[in-house]
């Protein structure tokens, strides 16, 4: 089974391809281990909740990845923000610091080693200062757009997406004897309207990514009900096929590859249904790099 997953959603009208407005997207964390939480050097990928702040000496951190971004080096992020839901009151007042690593990939919070605070950041954090919240609140940062536009300056000319890994600190002029701690809920809860959420909204996303470079070729184009995929270069290892409207499809078959060989894709949904005409966006993946085509479905 090719699960064809969401990768974005659009909030405003903006169509891809255009620059004259901004468009809004939208991201929840994918995976379990997309989220850790980290007291003094001890990192846990499974707590229900995520903790920063101090105690008794300790202090605890937070790390949140968030897969394929929209991320070209042409556009320009006017707002970024990421949004919490607290787990337990607090009512003291507590200043953090926001960094974003300063990685298009950076490293998945793979295991127990993984330690957030030996990760690299860009120099321009960002401080919230944080009080009077309860149970059930939702927390939305301060604008993190100059964060996300520092990864805009260093991303990969060409490619389209970005993961973006915040880590959140308590500030460093913080007492570290006294008690104040903020939690809110991971991922690891089974209701996703309390992950933590990240959206932005940019100009300048055309959402094209040339195959050229990579040797990958998408045909034909305008598809009607195939769709040939050929990659020279690598072994294809993965494909996501997303609309512009975000809707998440499913496209049974095999597609398994070596390099060299030429894949069909029906283009019909997991009951047998065609897909609705329109621009549509194939990404790629091998076990080297990845690239993102725009096809066209009539």
């Amino acid at each position: 089974m090719l699960r064809i997953a969401v990768l974005f959603v659009f909030l405003s009208a903006t169509v891809l391809g255009t620059a004259q407005s901004d468009t809004i997207f939208e991201h929840t964390i994918q995976l379990g281990n997309d989220d850790a939480d980290q007291i003094d050097s001890t990192v846990s990928l499974t707590d229900l909740s995520l903790t920063v702040g101090v105690s008794q000496g300790e202090r605890s951190r937070f790390a949140a990845r968030f897969r394929n971004v929209p991320m070209e080096p042409e556009q320009v992020v006017t707002d970024a923000r990421l949004r919490f839901v607290v787990q337990s009151d607090s009512v003291e007042e507590l200043q953090v610091k926001i960094a974003l690593e300063s990685n298009t990939a950076p490293e998945a919070y793979a295991s127990e080693s993984y330690n957030l605070s030996r990760r690299e950041t860009f120099d321009n954090a960002i401080f919230w200062s944080i009080r009077d919240k309860v149970k059930g609140d939702t927390l939305v940062s301060p604008n993190l757009s100059n964060l996300v536009n520092a990864m805009v300056d260093i991303q990969v000319p060409g490619r389209v997406f970005a993961d973006l890994s915040f880590i959140v600190s308590p500030d460093l002029s913080v007492n570290i004897n006294s008690v104040n701690e903020l939690n809110v809920y991971s991922s690891n809860q089974f209701d996703l309207q309390r992950a933590p959420f990240f959206y932005m909204s940019a100009t300048g996303f055309t959402g094209i990514e040339s195959p050229a470079q990579s040797g990958l070729s998408v045909y034909p184009n305008p598809a009607h009900d195939l769709l040939n995929i050929e990659w020279n270069a690598f072994r294809i290892t993965d494909i996501q096929l997303f609309s512009a409207a975000g809707e998440e499809i499913e496209l049974s078959g095999d597609w398994q590859a070596t390099p060299g060989t030429s894949l069909q894709i029906p283009l019909r949904d997991s009951n047998g249904f065609g897909l609705k005409k329109g621009i549509y966006y194939l990404r790629v993946q091998s076990e080297q790099e990845t690239s993102v085509a725009k096809v066209m479905v009539r």
